[in-house]
């Protein structure tokens, strides 16, 4: 199992085993309940997942970090990556309008440059202004203005997701803009996600050293929902967001960043 950003992050979890969006404003939904969160998070990337094989699984068909860059064509298009900065291998996640998630071990510096692009293609600048760290190679970095593009959504925090999510398909995104589909294979109680090739063929792939920080979602009606950032290489693992204590840690670190922001929720009740 390899890390991947060789930086020291000693970690051992066990591995076994893709829509819209717009601008700013976070959506709001009904609750999910619990015994219905396997089905309503599996059937639409399910759907999805064969468009992504063949290569047609790169998020753009022409990425411009400092000018107007074009989404891919397809199934591949339908997933808001818009929240994903995509500009340096440090990848970094937007999860709320000024902060993003990323690794601990391979995240941004104070004062790195961040470029997001809207779903039209534009690129938004921001510059990270200070950051915190926390466990299990959690960090949250803030920016120094709102990005106008949707942040993501994360499930509320509950212990009982290793059974909730087993073998549930997600979307898993590399530095290089890929695409791949996997599925959970476990969720570990010390708030490890962990992730196998899932059951459609041809749409996974193997994470390598600089994919770390990349993000991991479920697709809920649409809805990319933030479930880990990557640590681990082969098929990824990485911090389960909402675990309780990885929950707690990020909205700590968020206040302690200040700007009164915290993560926005899909309710699983």
């Amino acid at each position: 199992m390899q890390i991947l950003a060789g930086l020291g992050v000693g970690v051992a979890v066990g591995l076994s085993g893709c829509a819209g969006g717009g601008a700013g404003s976070r959506p709001s939904s009904a609750p999910v309940p619990a015994r219905e969160l396997k089905r309503v998070a599996s059937e639409g990337l399910l759907a999805l997942a064969p468009s992504l094989t063949g290569g047609r699984h790169r998020a753009f068909k022409r990425y411009d970090r400092d000018g107007k860059a074009t989404w891919a064509d397809g199934g591949v298009r339908t997933i808001d990556l818009s929240g994903v900065a995509f500009d340096n291998d440090r990848t970094a996640t937007l999860i709320a309008p000024r902060h993003v998630l990323m690794s601990k071990h391979f995240g941004r510096k104070v004062g790195t440059r961040m470029v997001f692009h809207d779903r039209s293609g534009r690129p938004h600048e921001g510059f990270v202004v200070a950051s915190r760290s926390g466990p299990n190679d959690i960090a949250v970095g803030q920016l120094n203005r709102p990005m106008p593009v949707r942040p993501y959504r994360v499930l509320s925090a509950r212990a009982d997701y290793g059974s909730l999510l087993r073998r549930v398909p997600v979307v898993l995104t590399n530095r290089k803009g890929y695409v791949f589909c996997h599925e959970v294979a476990a969720i570990t109680p010390g708030g490890w996600a962990s992730f196998g090739p899932g059951q459609v063929p041809g749409v996974a792939g193997k994470l390598v050293v600089g994919d770390s920080g990349n993000p991991g979602f479920l697709l809920i009606n649409g809805e990319p929902i933030l479930i880990e950032t990557h640590t681990l290489g082969g098929f990824g693992a990485g911090p389960f967001v909402s675990d309780p204590a990885n929950f707690a840690a990020i909205n700590r670190l968020m206040g302690e960043l200040g700007s009164g922001e915290r993560l926005s929720v899909l309710e699983v009740r």
